[in-house]
């Protein structure tokens, strides 16, 4: 009996062992598949120009206010490789070697709007049904000397983004044959690619062209959106 009672402890406790070590196993493939997805999403996603340091996986998260890609593949619907042409971008980054930089203008002090000119516009992201709206206040006299606080108060946000938002955070502009407002931001991208939660940041820019002296116009004669890296 002593022997039948020592046989049955050992097969249970063969038995737990045994399910203990299938269900580690189940979990540590589980792990391996889940790491496997995402490695395959961050080599899609650097395909489309999206360094992998701006790609944040997270778990437990509701999947509201979230875009939805059911299919790695489909990722390139969400984030078009090419905004603009590069050679045109290029000519007019090369124009604001003298431009002054500026951060954080959201929380700069209070100033006499009597002095400044107001700019708003909205400009579509090519590839995508999501238009930008932005604005800032502008003194065409301390712009045309570099002076600080050229611009002021700068405010971006998207329209039809899905969830999408644009986060602003610097400034710099410039005062040549034309008047030039460079903003810099991130687009944030709360997705769910193939069952994975992650968080992505796009850094981005946007380039206005505008001419203060006809009449203190309020909008721009040409503008662009790219994004940076």
């Amino acid at each position: 009996m002593k022997k039948f009672m020592l046989f049955l402890a050992l097969t249970l406790f063969l038995s737990i062992t045994s399910c203990d070590s299938s269900s580690d196993d189940l979990v540590d493939a589980q792990n391996v598949e889940k790491l496997n997805k995402q490695k395959q999403i961050l080599t899609k996603l650097e395909q489309l120009g999206i360094d992998s340091k701006n790609v944040t996986f997270i778990d437990n998260v509701s999947t509201d206010g979230r875009i939805v890609v059911e299919s790695i593949d489909d990722l390139a619907e969400i984030f078009p490789k090419e905004l603009n042409d590069e050679g045109k971008i290029q000519e007019m980054i090369s124009k604001e070697s003298s431009a002054q930089t500026i951060k954080n203008l959201s929380t700069a002090k209070s100033f006499d709007l009597s002095e400044y000119q107001r700019l708003s516009s909205t400009i579509p992201v090519p590839n995508s049904s999501m238009t930008v709206y932005y604005e800032f206040w502008y003194n065409s006299f301390y712009m045309s000397y570099n002076w600080n606080d050229g611009v002021k108060d700068v405010s971006v946000a998207t329209i039809n983004g899905n969830g999408v938002y644009f986060s602003y955070n610097a400034v710099n502009y410039s005062a040549n044959a034309s008047y030039t407002v460079n903003i810099y931001g991130k687009f944030y991208y709360p997705i769910i690619i193939d069952g994975q939660n992650a968080n992505i940041e796009r850094p981005a820019k946007i380039i206005c062209f505008f001419n203060p002296n006809l009449e203190y116009t309020t909008f721009p004669w040409q503008q662009y959106i790219f994004f940076t890296n």
